[in-house]
């Protein structure tokens, strides 16, 4: 990139980082995301939100942020999306989360949509 635009002194990639977690390392030549290593990033920061706020509903709530921009991985997800937005109840964002990973397929790249 610097290459391209010499004069660049930074980036934003946050919305980009959301979506996907390994941007850095594609960037950097590494391999793109695999669904294992998306679940595993998932799960871990769930679980750590739900230490942290003591809750699983609150932790909930803010995974939901980052399913926003998540989302855009997964191939027909619009679905599975808002029944994501929808749930009120961790037990069933859990449940539409499990369906996510296990029925979709992981697109190559992200699809902007927000």
């Amino acid at each position: 990139m610097t290459n391209s635009f010499p004069g660049l002194e930074a980036v934003m990639i946050g919305r980009g980082l959301m979506a996907d977690p390994a941007l850095i390392s594609v960037l950097q030549g590494g391999k793109p995301l695999e669904r294992a290593t998306l679940r595993a990033f998932h799960d871990a920061l769930y679980e750590a939100y739900a230490q942290a706020f003591d809750s699983r509903r609150n932790a909930m709530l803010r995974m939901k942020e980052l399913w926003f921009y998540l989302i855009h991985r997964f191939e027909g997800a619009e679905r599975y999306g808002k029944q994501l937005r929808k749930a009120s109840d961790p037990r069933d964002f859990e449940a539409a989360v499990e369906r996510i990973f296990t029925e979709l397929p992981l697109r190559p790249e992200t699809v902007p949509g927000w």
